[in-house]
């Protein structure tokens, strides 16, 4: 341990639990409301510095993930709960701190979201599911801690030993954490890592693969912070990874903390995202009801807020859950991004506007969805550095797709591989080597098309 700083690990049962010198442990009974008070109960008496969730899962078959082994929850989904996610929160994420130690220790096991159910094959979108996480991980949300998720894939319900071994891990990398809350770092002093947030979308791990994995020079190694772009938009704003990507959406928001790098930029033709509704009708009918969005910093909705003249009720959520929130009446409409556009028709859904098209037939310039950035403060040398090395990246998964297909696969939401290859094709090309001229312009025009603010509502929305 670091600092006598006190963990509290929690599983289900005690079966599951793995004891180790220092730690706190607690049982805290199964399904998802029993570990709710359990845990809060526990936070309140103890107050540790932070949650590990630990215990077995299971996992679908289609997923094709191997028992005995380790998944790192990315989130905990609750899948029991059927309210729109604006009344209570259906997800929360992990803490990125504790992700990049977990990703750091165990960079073969994949980053996954978690599902949790009351009932067995209850979940809903999630290869692996379990009965606690939520409520875990809900508890320590509301009263400030730090939480992750870690479960071990088996098939007998006996506790195997995936948890003791992450613990032990993660007490030699909390030192990691320490630093990130101002403690001591272990690194060694020639080796500079930098934080790196992107999305676990096939373009992003296709691109960023070889990087992430040193395959290419560098001065400094990565360590990987793989989340949701809404996300990464939120937390640009506390400035809190070297390098992040980032709609440009959201760009005015963020403001001077973080400068645009020249490589691993995502401009495209035919790349928008898109609004779709249960029955066909126009983009002014589809946006008059209830419309679920992705997020309010993504760059689509940006875009809808400059094609549509007015918005009705708007609802965030997580990107993967929109098709489903429409298709089952939940959101009159939804505006998607990432691999939806390429499964919508699968729902039964119609689309309303193409906002590529729109975006291109308006300015004759490529869309521009996101950029990455370097913290403004890194100085010059190594922000070319990093600019570099995604270059080299980007260059190695052309010239090797192959090469990171398991890493692809891993992190991939739902997806086919028919899914993922066009989902690659559709996003990473070649302004991802270099943004140019045409993409500076496109986001140039995007940022300052938005900035005047003609196209908010009579009630203040944008």
């Amino acid at each position: 341990m670091n600092g006598g700083a006190r963990i509290l690990v929690v599983a289900a049962t005690a079966r599951e639990l793995a004891p180790a010198d220092g730690w706190l442990s607690l049982a805290c009974g199964v399904g998802p409301v029993e570990s709710a008070i359990a845990t809060g109960a526990a936070i309140a008496t103890l107050r540790p510095a932070a949650v590990l969730h630990v215990g077995i899962a299971g996992a679908r078959r289609s997923a094709a993930l191997p028992a005995a082994s380790l998944v790192i929850g990315r989130e905990a989904r609750y899948c029991d709960l059927a309210v729109p996610e604006a009344w209570a929160p259906h997800i929360v994420p992990a803490d990125a701190t504790l992700l990049a130690a977990a990703q750091h220790a165990f960079p073969s096991a994949p980053l996954l979201t978690i599902g949790t159910s009351a009932r067995v094959g209850g979940t809903t979108g999630c290869d692996v599911e379990a009965m606690e996480g939520f409520g875990v991980l809900r508890a320590a949300q509301q009263a400030g801690i730090p939480a992750l998720e870690v479960r071990h894939l088996q098939r007998d319900r006996g506790a195997g030993p995936g948890a003791l071994v992450f613990r032990c891990c993660l007490r030699r990398h909390h030192g990691r954490h320490a630093a990130a809350r101002g403690g001591d770092h272990p690194e060694p002093a020639d080796v500079r890592a930098l934080t790196f947030g992107y999305s676990p979308c096939p373009n992003d791990t296709f691109a960023f693969h070889a990087l992430a994995h040193g395959l290419v020079d560098a001065p400094f190694r990565i360590r990987p912070v793989l989340l949701d772009i809404e996300e990464l938009n939120r937390r640009a704003h506390d400035v809190e990874f070297d390098l992040t990507k980032l709609s440009v959406g959201a760009f005015a928001g963020v403001g001077d903390p973080y400068r645009l790098l020249q490589s691993g930029a995502a401009p495209g033709k035919g790349v928008g995202p898109l609004a779709v509704t249960r029955t066909p009708m126009t983009l002014a009918e589809a946006v008059r009801g209830t419309l679920a969005i992705p997020g309010r910093e993504t760059t689509a909705y940006r875009l809808l807020r400059l094609a549509a003249p007015s918005l009705g009720t708007v609802i965030e959520m997580r990107y993967d859950g929109i098709l489903r929130a429409v298709a089952s009446g939940e959101v009159e409409a939804g505006l998607i991004i990432h691999e939806s556009r390429f499964t919508y028709a699968e729902h039964g859904l119609s689309k309303a506007v193409d906002l590529g098209e729109w975006w291109e037939q308006e300015t004759g310039l490529p869309i521009p969805l996101a950029g990455i950035c370097d913290r403004a403060d890194l100085g010059d040398d190594l922000a070319g550095a990093a600019e570099r090395a995604i270059r080299e990246s980007v260059q190695h998964a052309f010239d090797h797709p192959e090469a990171s297909r398991d890493y692809v696969r891993a992190h991939a939401q739902e997806m086919s591989d028919a899914v993922c290859d066009a989902h690659i094709a559709l996003y990473v090309n070649g302004f991802s080597l270099d943004v140019g001229e045409e993409g500076l312009r496109a986001i140039g025009r995007l940022v300052s098309e938005e900035g005047d603010g003609r196209r908010e509502t009579g009630d203040g929305r944008r």
